[in-house]
């Protein structure tokens, strides 16, 4: 657990650890929610953003909680090709 103060602006810092663990770092956007006991803080991530190759695109399929583009499946292929040999 880290505890921090909440500033004049309301604001907290993340600790480094935290950052460094969900790959946080300057400028990306984090998304604040909350239910009746906790506030949620969690790494904004677009709905289409690839889980392997990182890219944005439309074109990919939902596996399990992960999006994986055309381009990331294909990378997917490759690898258990080489894998064989």
């Amino acid at each position: 657990m880290y505890l921090r103060k909440v500033d004049y602006t309301n604001r907290i810092t993340l600790p480094s650890k935290i950052c460094e663990k969900f790959h946080i770092k300057k400028d990306d956007q984090v998304e604040v929610s909350h239910n009746d006991e906790y506030i949620l803080i969690k790494k904004y991530q677009p709905e289409f953003v690839c889980a392997i190759t990182g890219k944005i695109t439309d074109r990919g399929n939902k596996i399990g909680n992960a999006f994986i583009s055309d381009e990331g499946l294909e990378l997917i292929r490759q690898a258990i090709e080489k894998k064989k040999d």
